[in-house]
Formats: C-alpha cells, sequence, structure tokens
C-alpha cells in the first residue's frame, strides 16, 4: 500500500511476458453525496443514496445505491 512503485508483471494470453506501469492515484480527493430515507410502514424503510468523488486529477468515482431496511 505505501509502495509507489507502479510496475507489474504481467502475461498475455500466448504467454509473452512484459511489464505495465500503473497509473499514480491522484490525491487530495473530494467527496460528496446525497440521500434520502422513506418510511413506508412502522417497520419498512425504504433508501436511495447518491455517492460521487468529484473529478480531481485521474480519478473520478459514482456509486448509487438503494434498497430497503426491515426491523423486526
Amino acid at each position: 500500500m505505501l509502495n509507489n512503485n507502479n510496475l507489474l508483471a504481467v502475461a498475455a494470453i500466448d504467454g509473452t511476458n512484459f511489464v505495465a506501469r500503473g497509473v499514480k492515484p491522484s490525491r487530495d480527493m473530494l467527496t460528496a453525496g446525497l440521500g434520502v430515507t422513506m418510511r413506508a410502514q412502522e417497520n419498512l424503510l425504504l433508501y436511495a443514496n447518491y455517492d460521487a468523488n468529484l473529478p480531481t486529477g485521474n480519478t473520478s468515482k459514482q456509486t448509487v445505491s438503494a434498497g430497503l431496511r426491515i426491523r423486526f
């Protein structure tokens, strides 16, 4: 995790070996998101969430999740 050496030894399907250089992740990323939870019944909750890593450097990510929670 702390190694900045981004070299990776890989092999093609025909057996040819080569070295691939990985992309160094960006630093100082900003994450923003929002979510909503709605009570459908006394013990049933519905939720939806959206989170995003705002594009900084070479990194961006978006996540959408939804579901229900049942309490018993």
